[in-house]
This record gives C-alpha cells, structure tokens and sequence, in this order.
C-alpha cells in the first residue's frame, strides 16, 4: 500500500472514530438481518467476454489479473467451446472482504490462513462451461497477508446447507497450485467455481476463553439471536477471519478455537434494525472474559475499520 493511501485512510479513519463517539447520532437505515446490512459491502462480481478460441487475460475488480489459455472450455457434451464466453469472478482478498461475503477461510473444523479467495465460473449462451482436461488458469492476486508466504495448497469452495462457504484441500491434478510471485499470490487450477490459496494454522495452542458485548453504559442488549448479532475473530498478522460460533443468551460468546496470538474480535449487531459495530484487540487467554462495546455505525463505516485490522 502507498504512503499516499495510507494517508487517506488514516484521514478517513479518524473521521469515522469521531463520529462513532457521538451515540446520539445512530444511522437512519435499518436492516432486516446481518446479511441484508453485509450485502451492501461485499465485493461485486465482474462479467467479461473472452474468444475462447484464443484466450485472453484481465482484471477483476480487486486489480486480481486472470489469464485463460487458448482452447480452455468445454460445454458440457465435452465438445471444444469456440467463440465469445463470458467469464463471471468475484474476489474476496483481505479480512474485510470475507467477513462481509460470508465466504470465510474455514474448513468444517479448522481455522485457514488465506493468501486469498476468488470465485470463477464461465458460460455460453448460458449454459455453464468446464475446464478442459489438463488445461489451467490462473488468478494473480494482490498480496496482502503481510508477507506471510508460508506453504499453501489450492482450496476449493462448496456451499454447506446453510449457504456457507466450506473449503477442502485439493490439489489440481493438471500440475496446478500456489505461488508468490513478489506482491502477488498467483493461483494456477485445473477447475473453476470457488478456489483459494490457504494453509492451515501451525501448532496452535488453542485458548478457552468468553467475549461479551455490551453498550458503552454496560447495559445488555435484550432478544440478540443469531440472526441479529454475529462475531467474528480476525488475525492481525495473517489473513484469517475465524467465525464464533457459541452464543448464549446473555449476550456472550464462547470460544475454545482460537489460539494465542494476536487478533481483534469484531461483534455486529442490529438493534431495533439499526446496525452497529464493536472491536476489541487482545491476546486470548485461557480463562478470560473479554468485553467488546457496541457503537452505532454504518456497515460502510464499520468495513474500513475492519479493513485497516
């Protein structure tokens, strides 16, 4: 990042911290749930149109540059797809922008450190197309996991019946995989829909620990089920975004799968429809209670808080 953007943002910063000391002046929107709220912020996928018969390269939205061979696709007969395809890809590169899509580096169980997410599908005439047998592509993402190029293997997304994003370890067949190439994290894989560069975490020594949110008076906030309230945990020195899971019902999260290192916990809650935002940095501590204050906020606001974590 530029010391020019740095700038901005900082000025940017301060002017948002400002404004959320004033709890009188809460946001006038209001949203049915979470997701509603989040959908605002989440990242928007691209169209493009390519010759299949040649191939081509461009860029996403997040600057990620994708490059298709000649003669990639194939409909699905397995017959070589010839003429213009639309390309559809949609990235998800730092904390921020997994947290609000939902599409979190998580396995079933475990947390990931990701060198980024991306989610790729073509079509023709409407009909969705493949890979062809032995052929790749690649995603050139930017780098933003502070410079953490630790082993990572190609994962691939799947939607649980929940509608989240799960990931699995799969190594392309077709010669595929992750590397680093200076400020970029360069995907090759051998199929499209949702793939990511992760690794898992080494050796953590996992903490038990309680989180509590509260209004800045300490006062509880009454009827916060899961559809109104959702907590995250997200590494300061790495991209991973780790979901909690355990609320109980006085406004308390538990959590038995966070190691310790250094993270900040985000809360987000919606409150008569109203949506707020609270952040807390700590070192999780086995047997610690740690308290996370809920502000008034904007979910655009809220995200470039996230964002600079």
């Amino acid at each position: 990042m530029s010391k020019k953007m740095i700038a901005a943002l900082a000025v940017a910063l301060t002017g948002i911290l400002a404004c959320n000391k004033n709890y009188n002046n809460a946001p006038t929107t209001t949203y049915s749930s979470i997701k509603e709220a989040f959908n605002e912020q989440a990242p928007k996928a691209k169209v493009v149109t390519i010759n299949a018969a040649t191939g081509g390269s461009f860029r996403g939205n997040s600057g990620t540059r994708y490059v298709f061979p000649a003669n990639a696709f194939r409909n699905s007969a397995g017959d070589v797809v010839t003429g213009e395809v639309q390309v559809e890809v949609k990235e998800f590169v730092d904390k921020s922008d997994m947290m609000f899509s939902g599409v979190l580096p998580v396995t079933t169980t475990q947390p990931l450190i990701s060198g980024g997410e991306t989610s790729v599908n073509a079509t023709q005439n409407g009909q969705a197309l493949t890979m062809a047998p032995g052929v790749t592509f690649q995603a050139n993402m930017p780098q933003v996991h502070n410079g953490d190029t630790a082993t990572m293997d190609v994962f691939t997304g799947h939607k649980d019946a929940n509608g989240n994003v799960v990931w699995t370890q799969n190594a392309p067949a077709s010669g595929g995989g992750i590397a680093f190439n200076g400020d970029t994290t360069v995907i090759t894989n051998d199929s499209m829909d949702m793939c990511n560069a992760d690794r898992f975490l080494s050796s953590p020594n996992w903490q038990d620990f309680t989180i509590k949110f509260t209004m800045s008076d300490g006062s509880i906030i009454p009827n916060m089920n899961a559809k109104a309230v959702s907590g995250y945990t997200l590494y300061d020195d790495y991209n991973g975004v780790w979901p909690m899971y355990n609320q109980s019902a006085d406004n308390t999260f538990t959590e038995g799968h966070v190691p310790d290192i250094a993270v900040h916990f985000v809360i987000v809650a919606l409150i008569n429809g109203k949506f707020y935002g609270g952040i807390l940095g700590a070192t999780p501590a086995t047997g610690s209670t740690y308290n996370v204050v809920l502000k008034p906020t904007t979910p655009a606001a809220f995200k470039l808080l996230v964002k600079a974590l």
